[in-house]
């Protein structure tokens, strides 16, 4: 399988399962809509999701410079970069001016994109050095 194509599985893997966990967070919030520690962790995994979908496409269409040179493919990757830093300080600006949200329960719905990807890679590195299906 070329790199495209595992890289196609590994990012739909991480995404599809953080969306995942926010359904189930969704729907807890039906049950009990005052939760700011649900919502606030919610709001946090949603923004951490649309940053997580930006990066595959940006990595996706990375590789279309890559023939180009490696420094262009690196600047287009880069311009992407901060574009999703300016989408989580204007998220984190915006929730600790208005004071709706729990910070801390943000900064970990942040996080957890990060924490599935970081263990998604190393459940595939475990299972592909043991030969172990998973």
């Amino acid at each position: 399988m070329t790199f495209a194509g595992e890289f196609e599985r590994f990012a739909g893997k991480v995404i599809r399962g953080a969306v995942w966990i926010l359904v189930v967070l969704l729907v807890v919030l039906l049950w009990h809509p005052q939760n700011p520690l649900v919502a606030s962790f919610a709001l946090g995994l949603g923004i951490s999701i649309l940053n997580g979908f930006f990066l595959s496409l940006r990595l996706r269409k990375m590789l279309f410079f890559l023939p180009f040179g490696a420094d262009r493919a690196r600047l287009f990757l880069q311009m992407g970069v901060a574009s999703r830093w300016v989408l989580i300080i204007i998220s984190l600006y915006f929730i600790a001016k208005t004071g709706w949200f729990s910070l801390p329960a943000v900064m970990a719905g942040l996080l957890m994109v990060p924490f599935f990807s970081v263990a998604e890679a190393i459940r595939a590195l475990v299972f592909d050095r043991f030969g172990v299906s998973a």
